[in-house]
């Protein structure tokens, strides 16, 4: 009992180690959700994703929402392969909302992330405005091949909304990019 007592006056240790769990298997599982285990990976975060949820919840609670972007971004792609749309938005927008500052590196990720899935739903005008901060980001770092990225997702976006030379404009540029670096996509 005394054990227990005291466990509970830790107060948010458990919270933390949580958090911190869940980050951890995120961060493990985003690089295996492309590879030839993503079934596997896929099934592991299902069976998890009200932890998930609640870990990246409880970040933003708490002022921890470096680690709940870091989450969110690294499960982006489960929600994507899941047509978990709506999900990612809420957490991501409630991230976006309520943290003061975040790391460039997360909080571009999650922008992709949340464009993408704005534009899965047919929302362009919401899609436009997270890949265009995106973009902005990318090119503060100098991040060509995320400048690159935004840009093309850009074009998606003009293709989407029957822009097509528009569009065209943004896959010229974007491609430009990709040569300039070598990259062969």
């Amino acid at each position: 009992k005394q054990y227990g007592i005291e466990k509970l006056s830790d107060g948010n240790e458990i919270f933390i180690r949580h958090l911190n769990y869940f980050l951890e298997l995120s961060e493990k599982a985003k690089p295996e959700l492309y590879g030839e285990n993503s079934r596997l990976w896929m099934d592991k975060i299902d069976a998890d994703h009200k932890n998930f949820i609640s870990a990246i919840e409880w970040s933003v609670r708490n002022e921890n929402s470096e680690k709940g972007i870091i989450t969110a971004a690294a499960l982006g792609r489960f929600w994507n392969l899941t047509g978990q749309y709506s999900t990612g938005i809420r957490l991501i927008e409630i991230i976006l909302e309520s943290a003061g500052t975040l790391g460039k590196s997360s909080k571009v990720n999650v922008l992709n992330w949340i464009g993408s899935f704005k534009s899965f739903q047919g929302d362009y005008v919401q899609a436009k405005k997270y890949y265009e901060e995106s973009l902005i980001i990318r090119k503060e770092t100098g991040d060509k091949s995320g400048i690159a990225g935004a840009i093309h997702n850009l074009g998606n976006v003009a293709l989407s909304q029957g822009d097509y030379e528009q569009a065209k404009k943004y896959y010229e540029e974007s491609l430009a990019i990709y040569k300039e670096i070598g990259d062969k996509r």
